[in-house]
């Protein structure tokens, strides 16, 4: 199966929300693969026993678990991305802030604070 990014924009403060989202969805996900391997495990215990085709719905079972797992890892992979992308914009804006409090430059001088008819004179 051939798989695409899907990008979308949203506001930062809303990024831990659309992980959570992201990530509550493999929930679902994985309670199929657990109730998919609960029913699994009894069969491939009778494995001997199966005639004929009776083991092709046992491989399509295993394919189905196979195809799930898949798609919890991608979607875990985007929550992992989407964290350290969210982390890096949050630590980029703090050295912004930082770096705008203690250049020279952007430290008004006491002359302009107060202006310069109101400045001691010596």
């Amino acid at each position: 199966m051939k798989k695409v990014n899907i990008s979308y924009t949203t506001d930062i403060d809303n990024v831990p929300e659309e992980v959570c989202s992201l990530a509550e969805d493999t929930t679902d996900w994985v309670h199929a693969v657990q109730e998919d391997m609960y029913t699994l495990i009894p069969q491939l215990a009778e494995i001997e026993s199966y005639t004929g085709c009776a083991h092709v719905d046992l491989v399509k079972t295993i394919n189905g678990v196979r195809s799930l797992l898949s798609r919890i890892d991608l979607r875990l992979q985007d929550c992992a991305v989407l964290v350290e992308g969210y982390k890096e914009i949050l630590q980029n804006l703090k050295k912004e802030v930082e770096s705008e409090i203690t250049e020279p430059e952007n430290i008004p001088s006491f002359v302009d604070a107060v202006g310069e008819n109101n400045a001691p004179t010596s």
